[in-house]
């Protein structure tokens, strides 16, 4: 995983439980930094396996590993992507803020329509092949909300384990903490 705390870090205790094992006693959760260090330390044998996201499934296509495990099924009220903004940018730039997200929106729409267009443009961008964007696009794409609505039952699971793996130190209260007036995103 990438280090203490971190999501990466989170999902290795979550799959140890999900596992039946104790993630303090019967694994060895190891902090290595970014997805080319862990992939590094894999193909030398030196770590068994890896938590990500994108990447395990473009690393699958390239022949550089093989996705054990989606995440989704350990964590299935988990949200992976979040857009996130100060009240004051709230209050400065609703509207830079709707544009942004019609864009986002708008991205992932031609991904989902069009996704043999959208890896050959990625391609250059990621550098990643074509094949690995379709394989990390069928993984992560049916994930993707189409108008970035969101449950709040989901936010409260994920406040939840975040309390749970220590991460967060107290209870906030979830309404202070979101705004529905972005959304549905309308394309």
């Amino acid at each position: 995983m990438t280090r203490v705390g971190a999501t990466t870090w989170v999902f290795a205790r979550l799959l140890a439980k999900h596992q039946g094992w104790n993630p303090d006693r019967d694994v060895k959760i190891v902090p290595l930094g970014g997805v080319d260090a862990q992939l590094a330390a894999l193909s030398r044998g030196e770590i068994a396996g890896f938590v990500w996201g994108d990447g395990g499934a473009a690393f699958e296509a390239e022949g550089k590993g093989k996705v054990l495990v989606r995440l989704d099924t350990v964590t299935p009220k988990w949200i992976s992507q979040i857009a996130m903004a100060s009240e004051e940018g709230i209050k400065k730039n609703p509207d830079a803020i709707r544009r942004s997200l019609r864009g986002v929106f708008r991205a992932i729409k031609f991904m989902k329509e069009n996704p043999a267009e959208a890896a050959r443009i990625l391609s250059p961008k990621l550098s990643w092949s074509e094949a690995a964007i379709k394989r990390a696009h069928q993984n992560s794409g049916p994930l993707l909300p189409a108008d970035g609505r969101f449950s709040l039952e989901n936010f409260k699971v994920m406040q939840d384990t975040l309390l749970d793996q220590g991460i967060l130190k107290k209870r906030v209260p979830l309404e202070q903490h979101y705004t529905t007036d972005f959304v549905p995103v309308r394309l």
